[in-house]
């Protein structure tokens, strides 16, 4: 098993908790004796980041795990204090002390006894749906699963952060940061597993509804593992899109993108004045970024007509792309049209490539993001 996968089966052990959380403390100590807890993840900086990551002050080890792990940090970082190692692991300063005293005892030196530290051994009166392991309480079924929501909204949230904070700073002049691909995207060439995000409106009328099935197919070889695809789309055929779209891809939600103001559009074969449309998001594979609000808006009168008839709006299209995406992305409109995603794509600090069948509508796009490099070049 590589440590990857190691490292995988150990949280997987530590939101179990109680009943396989030995498993859990046995895959920890692996890691800790081989040093392979350096290279999972992607990698951590130091110990202290890799023990952060399993949260382990929200459990409770039983004696010979906690003795175990406390004597491998320790192993590890010789000069780290006992208060530090107690505080990661999520005990008081005085078991670890006992615990370390146990295992190393020093000439001369008796652990100092504690009427509170010696009390843990003693398990309290049981509450309903507590468990009790080795003298130490495990968390209830409902306490896990409450457990585990904190946890994965916490490193939802971190995730976030921690992609925020490794910006890459050293972007390309805004020239070097798109490039404007005419063909038919089925037989568009990129490179496979090379886009961050496709965000894109193909054409809604059902003579266009192949579209999305040749649009999953190409997402599913160019997006990268965990990128997102972002597909508005209108609701007459919504049945059949998601049906296509859902075809290579993972769906994850719809957006509700809200058009308001004279945005309205009236659909008169289904009598519907319409103030919104769907966005579909679909994933390759797994989704593990940040979390994401799913009502999603262009400013007021704001969808601009001028570069294409189907054209959206900057402000909406940016909207979208902060959502599921950071500077330094590389971003895809399929079906870019009159530009409005790479407009915003480099002016977010992303990269773009966009594709459409149309020679204008690539013309029109090119004036634009050259207008767009021209204006950062002025400002720089």
């Amino acid at each position: 098993m590589s440590d990857h996968e190691t490292y995988g089966k150990l949280l997987e052990g530590l939101h179990i908790t109680g009943y396989t959380f030995e498993r859990a403390c046995y895959r920890i100590a692996k890691l800790l004796e081989s040093g392979d807890w350096k290279e999972c993840a992607g990698g951590f900086a130091d110990i202290d980041a890799f023990l952060n990551s399993l949260g382990l002050e929200q459990f409770r080890e039983i004696t010979e795990q906690r003795r175990k792990i406390a004597g491998l940090i320790k192993k590890l970082q010789p000069k780290v204090s006992n208060r530090k190692i107690a505080a990661a692991i999520g005990v008081g300063k005085d078991t670890i002390n006992r615990d370390l005293a146990q295992d190393a005892p020093q000439d001369g030196e008796k652990p100092k006894k504690n009427n509170s530290a010696m009390a843990q051994d003693t398990p309290p009166r049981s509450a309903e749906g507590e468990h009790w392991i080795d003298g130490e309480r495990a968390l209830s079924g409902t306490q896990a699963a409450k457990l585990v929501a904190r946890r994965q909204d916490k490193a939802g949230k971190k995730a976030e952060r921690e992609r925020r904070r490794n910006l890459t700073p050293d972007l390309p002049e805004v020239s070097e940061r798109y490039r404007l691909i005419h063909g038919d995207l089925a037989d568009v060439e990129i490179e496979r597993e090379s886009i961050d995000c496709i965000v894109t409106d193909p054409p809604y009328r059902r003579e266009h509804l192949d579209c999305f099935s040749v649009l999953a197919k190409r997402a599913a070889g160019w997006l990268r593992p965990g990128g997102s695809m972002l597909v508005m789309s209108g609701q007459s055929w919504l049945p059949e899109v998601l049906v296509r779209l859902g075809s290579h891809l993972t769906y994850q939600w719809t957006l509700a993108y809200l058009t308001p103001g004279g945005q309205a559009v009236q659909i008169f074969p289904r009598r519907v004045n319409s103030f919104w449309k769907p966005v579909f998001w679909f994933v390759k594979g797994e989704y593990a970024a940040a979390w994401v609000g799913d009502v999603s808006s262009s400013r007021t009168n704001d969808n601009d007509k001028r570069f294409h008839d189907w054209g959206q709006s900057e402000s909406g299209m940016a909207d979208l792309l902060d959502r599921v995406s950071v500077p330094g992305d590389m971003i895809l409109d399929p079906f870019c049209g009159g530009g409005a995603t790479g407009v915003v794509a480099l002016r977010m600090n992303r990269h773009f490539i966009g594709i459409d069948i149309d020679e204008e509508a690539i013309a029109t796009t090119a004036r634009r993001l050259m207008k767009e490099a021209a204006d950062a070049d002025l400002v720089a």
